[in-house]
């Protein structure tokens, strides 16, 4: 499947825990928290959303985390209060957990080619949470010294097709580019000199058959998006399964929104572009 996410802004949540993770709050991936620990070690998040929201979605975005670590969540209610003091299992109100981050293998011949990985977890269905406990773990016994996080994204997925159990992802035709601002001149005796800048990647694809119930819901996010807030886009896996499912990671913000376009009743078709941060 093919989905996106406008993360709920993290930076005015209440936060308990090691302060170590406070940068990573912010949307901007370069901002990054660190864990500076040698062999194993645990650290804990606690996030106050001051109100139930609805989450089904978890990231731990830009970090530099190898196979081999694991972090699992629990979720309270509002009417649950609180969480007890760190380090306590809560069975109950358990969201999800898992080993190896969530991660997915970097390439289709298991080379780890970026330098920054993401760990996505997604449940079947949203679940009402206020209180966000995260708890993130590397087992040792090599050092992982230092680990840095960019982003925490929590949210509420848009997913086209996901009430009606139709698997509906990008049409045929979309696809990826690499955007370089990079100023290459060519001087009079036939010499070049060059001012390099980030090589940025972009994403264009067209969602078609979209209901007019996903077609508000997608407006809505378009809306408070606009330019300028981060969105996560996760492209649905292809022929290889999950290899390759970094590049196919995107958080950035939108370059360019086309019209919706009536195709038959019900139905709408969409294209959008999305510039990702670096």
């Amino acid at each position: 499947m093919t989905w996106l996410l406008k993360p709920y802004p993290l930076q005015d949540a209440a936060l308990a825990g090691d302060l170590w993770v406070h940068p990573a709050l912010t949307p901007q991936p370069k901002v990054i928290a660190q864990v500076s620990a040698a062999g194993a070690w645990t650290n804990w998040i606690d996030v106050d959303l001051w109100a139930d929201r609805p989450l089904d979605t978890f990231a731990l975005l830009f970090h530099n985390g190898p196979m081999g670590g694991s972090w699992k969540a629990y979720g309270r209610t509002d009417a649950d209060g609180p969480p007890a003091g760190p380090w306590i299992d809560d069975p109950a109100t358990e969201l999800f957990e898992y080993v190896g981050w969530g991660e997915f293998p970097p390439s289709a011949d298991g080379v780890f080619r970026d330098r920054r990985a993401h760990a996505l977890m997604t449940l079947p269905a949203p679940r009402p949470v206020r209180y966000l406990r995260i708890y993130i773990n590397w087992p040792g016994p090599a050092d992982l010294n230092p680990w840095n996080l960019g982003v925490i994204a929590i949210g509420k997925r848009w997913e086209p097709g996901r009430d009606t159990n139709e698997m509906r992802g990008f049409d045929w035709g979309s696809g990826w580019r690499a955007n370089d601002p990079s100023e290459v001149r060519t001087h009079d005796g036939g010499e070049q000199s060059s001012w390099r800048r980030a090589v940025v990647p972009e994403v264009r694809g067209t969602f078609s058959h979209l209901t007019d119930a996903e077609v508000s819901e997608l407006k809505a996010i378009i809306m408070a998006a606009a330019r300028t807030e981060p969105l996560l886009l996760v492209e649905s896996s292809d022929a290889l399964g999950d290899a390759g499912m970094p590049q196919k990671i995107h958080y950035g913000s939108l370059i360019e929104v086309d019209f919706f376009g009536r195709t038959q009743p019900n139905k709408s078709r969409f294209e959008l572009r999305l510039r990702n941060w670096l």
